[in-house]
């Protein structure tokens, strides 16, 4: 696959706790993610698990409340309906 993913933007006023976890989780799913600014950040992935796991994160979790996404990039899509659930294999 090739790399894929988002870029994801945060309210400057996001606490740095929820925007930590956020981070930590999508890196614990494997994703490589970079910051871009203050509040922006590429979230790439390399594997298609890794894409499944990042595109629910971003579109579906309290991620989704707390972050935007600004585009899309390789072969994710920039719409929720293209992410379901991953399962817990």
């Amino acid at each position: 696959m090739e790399p894929s993913g988002f870029e994801v933007e945060f309210p400057q006023h996001t606490a740095a706790r929820d925007r930590d976890y956020w981070i930590s989780w999508l890196r614990d799913s494997g994703a490589i993610v970079e910051v871009r600014g203050t509040d922006r950040y590429l979230v790439t992935c390399i594997r298609p698990r890794q894409l499944e796991h990042a595109g629910w994160a971003v579109y579906h979790t309290a991620l989704s409340r707390l972050a935007s996404v600004s585009r899309a990039f390789g072969v994710a899509e920039a719409r929720a309906s293209a992410y379901t659930e991953p399962s817990k294999e």
